[in-house]
């Protein structure tokens, strides 16, 4: 499986001494380091966005050791409305709450730390590329320190890195980039100790991030495309390890969950679906996003194949232009191939979603394959000649700098929606002695920074406004259960059922929160009944996970939804339409149980319910009194 110590895994050339390995990569080191230091700076004073509250709030009540079962054998959090098993970087990111507090600061140079290692690591791996394509004794290329540079700038990044919730983006990274690492190492001759750190650092990634299991066909394609050599079926052999540590781990999943992949709600169906003839465009689009990360206007419908075109241009560019013949051609072209197989396949476990920079944490590791694939036409040795050199480099010194420039934006707009969700907590906390200790409803406040087109840039409070003004965050709790953007009439059901309790609407021209008077009433008054209540003798009584309503005889409404009102985010069921003409029967809809369960172990208390009607444009027509929901 693997040559002798100091060779590679063709058994060639000697490997380079540890001292002099360390002394070689100071530099890369430093400099990745400065530059994620002088494009991240602004956004080492955040504030806390969105689900940063909920997570560092329920890591420091609740630390996952606190309750070992629960940590390593159940779903992230104890919840399983999004599916997680993260025990690893929830170990990371608790170690943080607890030492770190409610000083967003810490936990912004911890992560931009983190960050600079993943790049670091970024430029290991493409120094082994790097080695596989050299002929022995030629010095090392610039298409290492090219590739990390472009991991680096990639301006998606700010998602993962200062966004404190995607804390499990790169710590899985960097576990995974650990572990391909470790695997090179061992296939070189590192041993028993190189493969057993592989095989750990990859069960520490499957902990940390769902993504981590496309990390056997990351070995494959090392095997067949960069470390050589023809005997494919041999070189099979030795990721077979990992393909059944990943082929348990699903198991695992499949055991705790019902399904083996996904994580967000509905992620295993649209991957199943993607296949039925979606994929092809969905890939496409999301290769055009990746490499152009603009979102301004919708892209041209051609702009998906010509990024597909750039990507499949890099091998014939080095060809042209780069003077590749033989050996070094097929070793060059299987390099680039490896970048880009790269890419696809960490696309896979999002089903090739398309993203928008909201949650540019999807092509996080992605666009580590995106950056070797470009990095190897930073001038390679092979090129003879000023001016080849500068041709061949124009393509990644053109998306470093285009790059670059985008990231500035990202930055800004990352740090902007860090000061909106400050500035909303401060304005709620400021009302906290006028409101009452009883439930207050809030809607209009801001869930993205978006752009002119509509397009989520980052995330301000989707969640985590309740947490924002409880401890640790602020001395007093003031209970609030978030809305979304809604109109005074839509808050009829919450003044009717729920008079005493506050309703507020931010107002982003003055920047506060300013009271929603009682609405005028609106449609007609809808008979509803909770779970374990009886129809009254219309039907049997509702089970647990049960609501139903009779519809208003001569109602304009045509469609129904029920809302669930928690201290996190609300839940909306769409119910069953009645029949037209039918008899006057309830109608029967499901509670969103995994919803509820969860919202109540994170946060405990009331949550509230109704059923609204509307009609065919949209306005409130029925719609019956909130009240709280049964335990």
């Amino acid at each position: 499986m693997n040559g002798p110590p100091g060779t590679d895994a063709a058994g060639g050339r000697e490997a380079p001494a540890r001292g002099g390995r360390i002394r070689r990569a100071l530099l890369p080191a430093a400099l990745l380091g400065a530059l994620v230091a002088a494009f991240y700076a602004p956004l080492l004073d955040r504030p806390f966005a969105s689900e940063d509250y909920l997570l560092v709030r329920v890591l420091r009540e609740r630390p996952p050791w606190s309750d070992p079962a629960e940590w390593l054998g159940g779903p992230w959090l104890g919840i399983e409305v999004v599916r997680f098993w993260r025990p690893v970087s929830t170990a990371f990111l608790a170690v943080e709450a607890n030492l770190f507090g409610a000083r967003p600061p810490l936990y912004n140079l911890a992560h931009l730390l983190l960050h600079a290692a993943v790049a670091c690591l970024v430029w290991a791996v493409a120094v082994r590329v790097d080695r596989s394509v050299r002929p022995a004794g030629e010095g090392l290329g610039a298409a290492p320190l090219a590739a990390a540079v472009l991991f680096a700038l990639h301006p998606l990044h700010p998602n993962a890195v200062s966004w404190i919730a995607s804390f499990a983006t790169p710590v899985g990274a960097a576990l995974q980039l650990g572990a391909l690492l470790a695997y090179a190492r061992w296939r070189e001759g590192g041993g028993r100790a190189a493969l057993g750190a592989a095989l750990g650092l990859f069960a520490l990634a499957l902990g940390s991030y769902e993504a981590a299991a496309v990390l056997p066909l990351l070995l494959a394609a090392w095997e067949h495309l960069v470390a050589g050599g023809r005997r494919h079926l041999r070189r099979a052999a030795a990721y077979l390890p990992f393909v059944a540590l990943a082929a348990g781990y699903l198991l695992f999943r499949r055991l705790l969950f019902g399904e083996a992949i996904g994580g967000y709600g509905g992620l295993a169906l649209r991957f199943r679906e993607a296949f039925s003839g979606t994929l092809p465009a969905d890939l496409g689009t999301s290769l055009a996003r990746l490499l152009v990360p603009r979102f301004d206007s919708p892209p041209p419908g051609w702009a998906p194949l010509g990024v597909v075109a750039v990507l499949v241009a890099g091998p014939a560019l080095g060809l042209a232009i780069g003077g590749w013949r033989g050996v070094r051609a097929r070793r060059e072209v299987a390099a680039w191939l490896f970048g880009a197989a790269w890419t696809v396949l960490a696309l896979a476990p999002f089903a090739f979603q398309p993203f928008v920079p909201g949650n540019g944490r999807y092509v996080y590791v992605a666009s580590v394959g995106a950056a070797l694939a470009l990095g190897r036409l930073a001038a390679p040795p092979a090129a003879r000649g000023t001016g080849r050199r500068v041709a061949l480099a124009a393509l990644p010194a053109a998306f470093a700098i285009a790059w670059a420039v985008l990231l500035a934006g990202s930055v800004r707009v990352h740090s902007q929606a860090g000061e909106t969700a400050r500035r909303v907590a401060d304005a709620l906390a400021a009302r906290a002695g006028e409101l009452g200790p009883g439930p207050v409803f809030v809607t209009g406040h801001p869930i993205f920074v978006e752009n002119r087109a509509g397009v989520p840039l980052a995330q301000v409070l989707r969640y985590g406004l309740a947490d924002a003004v409880r401890p640790p965050f602020r001395p007093t709790e003031l209970v609030v259960h978030p809305l979304p953007l809604l109109d005074a009439a839509d808050l009829g059901p919450v003044a009717r059922g729920l008079p005493r309790a506050p309703r507020l609407r931010w107002d982003p021209s003055g920047q506060r929160f300013v009271a929603v008077e009682d609405p005028p009433a609106a449609g007609a008054e809808i008979e509803a009944w909770g779970p374990g209540e009886a129809p009254d003798g219309r039907g049997a009584a509702l089970g647990a996970g049960e609501v139903a309503f009779l519809p208003p005889a001569g109602s304009p409404a045509t469609a129904y939804r029920l809302i669930v009102s928690s201290r996190g985010n609300p839940a909306f069921v769409d119910l069953p339409p009645p029949e037209p003409g039918g008899s006057p029967v309830p109608v029967r809809g499901e509670l969103p149980t995994v919803f509820v369960d969860s919202m109540r172990h994170l946060y405990g208390g009331e949550l509230y319910w109704w059923i609204e009607g509307r009609d065919g444009a949209g306005r409130l027509a029925a719609w019956s009194p909130a009240r709280p929901l049964p335990a």
